[in-house]
């Protein structure tokens, strides 16, 4: 922990790192006030940059529990072929709320990051520029980018189109095995 002790009256303000390493007591190091902004500054970087992965990482839990729930949809239909009213409807809130987990999460990992960047190294520093030059070409050069965010848009602004999950089995040849499938539609 770095703690910096507040003067006294008389006395100047003394900085400390201070720790409390496995069987022995604490222990408390001098720092001269340069080295305790080293440190406080370093620290803060390297939480900025655990919640940069992190944000990351809730994409990627978002998309595992998306897939996740599509397999177990297909799985529950080839072993039970349930097609009423009550389970259609429950994969359909189901994908909708997977699906706008998902869209919401990987727009706030785009969001969030330039500022984490501007934080880190600066507004207009070489590091927030490529991400937003990487992003943008993403966008441009993949049809699935600007399709996802328009959907996300749309589920964040206007309403929800899912409007059924088909799921069903299908093969590709007669000697293929048959594949069950699960496929969020809209209209």
């Amino acid at each position: 922990m770095i703690t910096g002790v507040s003067p006294t009256d008389s006395a100047e303000i003394q900085y400390h790192l201070t720790g409390q390493p496995q069987g022995s007591g604490q222990i408390q190091i001098p720092l001269s006030e340069a080295e305790f902004e080293s440190i406080r500054k370093a620290r803060e970087h390297i939480l900025t940059l655990v919640l940069i992965e992190e944000k990351f990482g809730m994409v990627l839990e978002s998309l595992f529990d998306f897939e996740q729930a599509l397999l177990d949809v297909a799985l529950r239909y080839m072993v039970f072929a349930q097609s009423d009213y009550a389970s259609t409807m429950k994969t359909l809130f189901l994908t909708t709320r997977l699906t706008q987990n998902l869209l919401s999460n990987a727009r706030l990992y785009l969001d969030h990051v330039p500022h984490d960047l501007s934080k880190l190294y600066g507004s207009t520093s070489e590091q927030a520029d490529a991400f937003a030059a990487a992003t943008s070409k993403e966008y441009d050069a993949r049809l699935g980018y600007r399709v996802m965010e328009e959907l996300r848009n749309f589920l964040q602004h206007r309403g929800l189109p899912l409007r059924y999950v088909s799921v069903g089995w299908r093969r590709e040849t007669l000697n293929d095995p048959a594949k069950t499938i699960a496929n969020p539609e809209m209209d």
